[in-house]
């Protein structure tokens, strides 16, 4: 039910209104928000009706699909997106542009850093802070730090 508009040469066209980044790749949507943010358009979080915030999101222009939980205490960065069934546990912060596949769940206290991609399926242990512009793996078991502009998988994971 929603509109979707076009090219960013059209924004003036979109004043007004109230938006969202449906872009899946996190450079991406941060390169488009770039390309945007001098218009002043409004955007709003996207929360489906069974997606579980225990924390009130301080975010703008985040997705949260169904099943997603938020758990106390803990924050989501701007235009990220906690997809199906994926979990941040209390007390965790995931940065700005940062995406939770599927299932992805972490323990509770965990940082994820900004433009960081946790793979589907991938689960990350109490405690542990993954950097920035940094990609886990699908499947991946996360028990230690993971440091900034890495590739992390396997179990325990490791950087490659």
């Amino acid at each position: 039910g929603y509109e979707v508009k076009g090219k960013v040469s059209d924004v003036q066209k979109w004043m007004g209104h109230n938006y969202f980044i449906a872009v899946g790749d996190n450079s991406d949507r941060l390169v488009l928000w770039s390309k945007l943010r001098s218009y002043g358009l409004t955007y709003v979080n996207v929360v489906h009706p069974r997606a579980t915030l225990c924390s009130p999101p301080k975010c703008v222009g985040t997705f949260f699909a169904a099943g997603s939980h938020l758990g106390p205490n803990s924050t989501v960065g701007s235009f990220s997106i906690m997809n199906t069934h994926a979990c941040l546990e209390h007390d965790s912060r995931m940065g700005e542009f940062s995406h939770m596949a599927p299932c992805s769940v972490t323990g509770g206290s965990v940082s994820i850093g900004d433009i960081t991609m946790i793979g589907l399926g991938a689960i990350i242990r109490d405690g542990v802070t993954i950097g920035r512009k940094t990609k886990i793996g699908m499947g991946s078991v996360v028990t230690g730090n993971i440091g900034d502009n890495c590739v992390a998988y396997g179990n325990p994971a490791r950087v490659r």
